[in-house]
């Protein structure tokens, strides 16, 4: 009665006592076979048949009435079909992602380029209203009975030049650079607290770096001069894409101009010569005469 094929068929008709399956001989039979099996590796009963009123005893169904006996199960690989239908898939996805990554950058391209044009629309929407030029617009006693925020805020000298906007102050305004965002914001026609100064009184770009004010000539002769906004951390792929669609593609001729930066900083645009040619790992600063 100790014996592991008493034992098995023991507990077989206990389960299937359970089941209500205790009156079908045949399939009870086979479980005492496969039970006595169990203890070897040998489990495979594709040769056995049963009696046509019997039912078979499939290996699922076995499976799901004892999870303690575990049966080997045959093995099939995918068909040349089946493994077309995932390579399309695949292709599918990557394909989707990388239109993304390029639909993504666009956007961005074409954000950086609203930003130039949203600043340039902004000076000449003030020098409409009041005349003046945004940051050289003063004296303080002429500004500050606007009221409002105008109240707290300082006025240029009213000599028709952005003064104080050299390469250094580019993306470290003061003087009457500072002031040019200062004056934009209180009337309205840039967003943000209209008495931060300093770096954080500065916009930023599609692309994380700084929009800043220049006044002197940027780049090798025939120059860019007068007012200049540039803008930071662009990397060179989309400055290309920038230029072109602003200029003319060459970061060394027309208004704009491009300035070999370091990623992460804020590089000061200079009176070197740009790239004809934008490299597309590089980083740069970009320049664009309003």
């Amino acid at each position: 009665m100790n014996s592991p094929g008493v034992k098995a068929l023991l507990k077989t008709i206990k389960i299937f006592h359970l089941l209500d399956v205790y009156k079908q001989p045949t399939i009870i039979f086979f479980a005492f076979i496969k039970s006595l099996l169990h203890s070897s590796q040998y489990m495979d009963f594709r040769n056995i048949r049963v009696l046509p009123h019997n039912r078979f005893f499939t290996q699922e169904r076995f499976n799901v009435m004892n999870k303690n006996i575990s049966f080997k199960k045959s093995q099939s690989g995918f068909t040349l079909v089946e493994i077309a239908i995932v390579l399309v898939i695949i292709g599918l996805l990557l394909g989707g992602v990388l239109k993304g990554t390029e639909l993504i950058e666009n956007a961005k391209v074409k954000r950086a380029v609203g930003e130039i044009n949203g600043i340039t629309t902004a000076l000449y929407a003030y020098q409409d209203r009041y005349q003046r030029l945004p940051g050289d617009d003063g004296p303080t006693a002429s500004i500050t009975p606007r009221g409002g925020v105008w109240a707290t805020l300082t006025g240029g000298d009213g000599n028709g030049i952005i003064g104080g906007s050299g390469f250094a102050q580019t993306f470290n305004p003061g003087g009457e650079g500072q002031l040019f965002w200062q004056h934009l914001r209180a009337a309205s026609f840039i967003s943000g607290d209209s008495v931060t100064t300093g770096i954080p009184s500065l916009p930023r770009n599609a692309y994380g770096g700084l929009i800043g004010l220049v006044t002197v000539a940027v780049g090798a002769a025939p120059t860019i001069s007068g007012r200049v906004v540039c803008l930071s951390q662009v990397p060179g792929k989309s400055a290309a894409a920038m230029d072109t669609q602003i200029d003319d593609g060459n970061g060394n001729t027309g208004k704009m101009r491009g300035i070999l930066g370091a990623v992460g900083a804020n590089t000061n645009p200079s009176a070197a010569a740009g790239p004809a040619v934008y490299a597309e790992t590089a980083i740069y600063t970009v320049c664009v005469q309003m």
